[in-house]
């Protein structure tokens, strides 16, 4: 896997050297509008918008940069001040700093976009939150929607706790407290079929993002460091973060992983010595990731209503307020973002993935292979959408929850006490952004 992707990465850095001489300077006298993008799955669906609009095969000139190491950020930043950017794409790890760049038009009042249109396409709330500033203006929008659910293996679910129905396991689970407590069922079970039980999920990691959407506010408020008590709660006997992640090791609930590392990869395929029950996840989650890594459990995971509603990710569409080609700029947001005719990006979006329509998921089905093709997953992740609190995003989160994790994992491991973690993540918060006070 990793070999595969640093070959990947290989070539990326090659087209984007290639991005950046003089193949694409060359042709920018054509009037070309320039676009950012992270991955190539924006720059892919544009080729369809360029068949649609009977536009040159080289009107737009794409750079995509990987956002390793904030490469995407650092190579976009330079590209606005320089003018250099006419439609960009941001991911929601980042997507607060941009909205409040000034240089970034917004969507109603420069592109036009109505929030009438938005209502229309029934877009999941958070999804329009998300691209929100400070200020109150939106500034991006999203044709992807991220909300999770909790994706089990049928199997063990039938084999160890006696039934595999969404709602039963779903009812099991829909608090912290009873998610323990499914997760002690699973680790004790010895029986022929599964020896050494399950783990409930792969690792703590797999809790962090059910539990930051549960957060009833952003990490920052007025300039001030807000820790929620889900995170951290001074009560010994609180079900924090910081308990759970303990729980889980002490306990040995589950197979102590770190996502994106080889044995969690291990754990879609059950090829751990002890095999993984579950995860919380989107649906590319489901189909780019564990999908082809699953092996022999493939057909065997269903979808559960998850014991949060959270969301993971998602790519957002942006465009620059002094454009030369603002309009085309617009026309391209409103395809991506709100268009529900059948030749819209979502429509068809909808045939692989969530979309930010609810209007398009209602009419369409989803029965994927990998959920045995019998489950609609439009059915758990209409509803997960709809659930999902985008408010409590902040531009400080993908640093402060990078901070708060390495502490919560220090803490697990008995490396330090919970207060002497949390007093640690307070001052490597203060060291990361000097404009918050802690």
């Amino acid at each position: 896997m990793k070999k595969t992707l640093a070959l990947v990465l290989a070539l990326l850095m090659v087209l984007v050297v290639f991005a950046g001489c003089d193949f694409l300077r060359g042709n920018t006298a054509k009037d070309q509008l320039n676009v950012y993008a992270f991955t190539d799955e924006v720059p892919g669906i544009l080729e369809r918008f360029v068949e649609l609009k009977g536009l040159d095969e080289d009107f737009f000139n794409v750079t995509i940069v990987a956002t390793d190491g904030g490469a995407y950020q650092n190579a976009l930043d330079e590209a606005l001040v320089a003018g250099e950017v006419d439609l960009f794409c941001a991911e929601a790890a980042f997507i607060k700093k941009y909205a409040e760049n000034p240089l970034v038009a917004d969507v109603e009042k420069d592109l036009g976009i109505t929030k009438a249109e938005m209502d229309a396409a029934g877009l999941a709330p958070y999804t329009v939150d998300i691209g929100i500033n400070t200020a109150g203006e939106l500034k991006g929008l999203s044709f992807q929607a991220c909300g999770g659910a909790f994706i089990y293996r049928a199997d063990l679910a039938e084999a160890i706790l006696g039934t595999d129905d969404p709602d039963d396991i779903g009812e099991m689970t829909d608090s912290w407290e009873k998610f323990f407590d499914v997760a002690r069922e699973l680790a004790e079970y010895d029986g022929e079929d599964f020896p050494n039980g399950a783990a409930i999920i792969s690792g703590a990691g797999d809790l962090f993002h059910p539990i930051d959407a549960g957060k009833a506010q952003p990490w920052v408020v007025n300039g001030n460091l807000v820790i929620d008590k889900l995170f951290y709660d001074p009560a010994e006997d609180a079900l924090d973060y910081f308990e759970m992640a303990r729980i889980l090791k002490q306990e040995n609930l589950s197979n102590q992983t770190t996502d994106w590392q080889d044995a969690w990869f291990a754990d879609f395929s059950g090829s751990n010595e002890r095999p993984c029950f579950g995860f919380y996840g989107p649906a590319w989650l489901i189909n780019y990731v564990l999908a082809p890594n699953c092996g022999d459990t493939f057909g065997d995971w269903r979808l559960a209503v998850p014991t949060v509603g959270f969301y993971w990710g998602g790519t957002w569409l942006m465009g620059v307020k002094d454009s030369k080609h603002l309009d085309t700029v617009a026309d391209i947001i409103r395809w991506f973002g709100t268009d529900i005719s059948d030749d819209g990006v979502q429509a068809y979006w909808a045939t692989r993935d969530v979309v930010a329509s609810t209007v398009i998921m209602d009419k369409t089905d989803a029965y994927w292979p990998i959920l045995g093709g019998e489950q609609n997953a439009f059915d758990i992740f209409v509803p997960a959408c709809k659930a999902v609190d985008g408010t409590t995003l902040s531009a400080y989160d993908e640093k402060l929850n990078s901070l708060l994790n390495q502490q919560v994992q220090s803490y697990a491991n008995d490396e330090k006490t919970k207060d002497e973690a949390i007093e640690q993540f307070k001052l490597d918060a203060k060291e990361a952004f000097a404009d918050i006070s802690v």
